[in-house]
């Protein structure tokens, strides 16, 4: 680009102007999405992020010695499991409020189990539990450790039933769909219908081996359980401990900064030409980005 100048003899001058320097680069926070930008900065999420951490580690190491795993059982993984779905991210109360729903859904899930259990204990072939049961014990007659052929027995399959594995399938159906209408109608109940689902199941599953009762299946899973929940409440209490008001006052605080932010907006969208804020402008993104992370943000 240039500018015409008049030389002092008369003739034309051409000037050239100087050159326009580029916009400045933005910084690496710029670059990253505001969820990661905003975590990244907040010493609030560092916090957060280490006593979930720790819970979680606390969680995979005990279950590394042989007793503390002899304890827990087979689904001793539980533990370190709800540390990542229910990580100790949250005031106290909230916490002892969603792993309350969590045990209601186990003990819920486990009482239809336990009476499908007696149902299909009811339907079974006496005759043939009796002729197997004497056969296996015929088998371990002066053997050294007698229990052992009679549980390989049971995950053998020797005890199955088609009356019995039918009448357990049933109640699994029926219990999954108790939970499916509690997670549709009920979304905040969520954690309460999956581990509902998943109790159903491992009982369920389970069941048709065993021709005795046998309701104590879920002993490991809940110890478990008990066990991550006893970890995650020292940790809420103890490691950059947060109230209820406190969480409540941030989030509010957060919101009004949005709120603020939106208002500020409108002083640049009414100052624009109205070509400059159709679908797909900078502008236009800008502001439909703002409208939804408020209105994602009111409906946690």
């Amino acid at each position: 680009m240039s500018v015409e100048e008049k030389r002092p003899n008369g003739g034309p001058s051409t000037k050239e102007s100087p050159p326009v320097a580029p916009p400045p680069n933005g910084s690496l926070w710029d670059k990253l999405p505001p969820w990661a930008s905003k975590n990244l900065r907040s010493g609030k999420s560092w916090k957060l992020l280490l006593r979930c951490w720790v819970a979680s580690w606390v969680c995979f190491v005990i279950m590394v010695p042989n007793k503390s795993l002899a304890t827990l059982g087979n689904t001793a993984f539980f533990a370190l499991l709800l540390s990542i779905m229910i990580p100790p991210n949250m005031p106290v109360q909230l916490f002892i409020f969603a792993v309350t729903t969590l045990v209601l859904g186990i003990a819920l899930g486990w009482a239809i189990s336990c009476a499908g259990m007696a149902a299909a204990l009811a339907v079974r072939d006496q005759t043939l539990v009796k002729a197997t049961l004497q056969k296996e014990a015929t088998s371990a007659a002066g053997l050294a450790n007698p229990d052992a052929l009679f549980q390989n027995a049971i995950f053998r399959g020797d005890f199955l039933d088609t009356r019995s594995t039918v009448v357990f399938g049933v109640f699994m159906g029926f219990g999954c769909f108790i939970f499916a209408l509690v997670r549709a109608y009920a979304p905040k109940l969520t954690i309460m219908s999956v581990f509902g689902t998943i109790a159903i199941d491992i009982f369920c599953s389970f069941g048709p081996l065993f021709p005795v009762a046998q309701y104590t299946l879920l002993n490991s899973m809940l110890t478990s359980v008990a066990c991550y929940i006893a970890i995650a409440l020292v940790f809420i209490t103890f490691a950059f401990p947060e109230t209820l008001n406190h969480s409540y006052l941030a989030f509010s605080a957060e919101l009004l900064g949005k709120f603020q932010g939106i208002l500020a907006m409108q002083e640049e969208v009414l100052r624009t030409d109205p070509h400059d804020i159709v679908t797909g402008t900078p502008l236009a993104t800008k502001t439909a980005m703002a409208r939804t992370g408020m209105i994602m943000q009111l409906q946690q």
